[in-house]
């Protein structure tokens, strides 16, 4: 990846995914830090992984995701890059120059101290309401019907 000019992040560093040894994590830009799972105990996972990274590596960037696999939790967690200029060039320098801070959906934010002030002293607008309820029912009508289509369409 780095001799394609991209940067190396650590998604989902759970015990499922065995590949993030000591070696691996040395040279990684960025580790996943904040992701809206269910599991707390996978959560914990993702924030010692970051943890270990960043001993490892003092300058990896935190990154707060929100891929959807079978929840309706997109935008619930972020990452605020510090980039000294908006281009593509300017957020991959920022990443590897690790001047990120990642958010959760809890509000907790991973990084450098003096780049989480920032965040804090922004008093950026919270996020729109999530309108729980609505989300889960339309996650469970849309597996609803695709059960039914599984079950009673017609493949042609």
């Amino acid at each position: 990846m780095h001799a394609q000019g991209a940067v190396a992040i650590a998604g989902q560093p759970t015990p499922s995914f065995r590949g993030y040894d000591d070696s691996a994590l040395a040279l990684v830009d960025g580790t996943e830090v904040a992701h809206p799972l269910d599991r707390f105990d996978e959560k914990s996972d993702f924030v010692n992984t970051f943890n270990r990274t960043l001993r490892l590596n003092p300058h990896v960037a935190p990154i707060g995701s929100s891929d959807i696999h079978v929840t309706p939790a997109l935008g619930s967690c972020r990452t605020f890059v510090f980039a000294r200029e908006r281009s593509i060039s300017g957020v991959l320098e920022a990443i590897r120059a690790g001047r990120t801070v990642a958010a959760d959906e809890s509000g907790r934010l991973y990084g450098n101290r003096d780049l989480i002030a920032r965040v804090e002293s922004a008093n950026l607008p919270g996020r729109a309401g999530t309108r729980d309820g609505w989300r889960r029912l339309s996650l469970f009508l849309t597996w609803l019907a695709l059960g039914a289509v599984l079950l009673f369409g017609h493949w042609r």
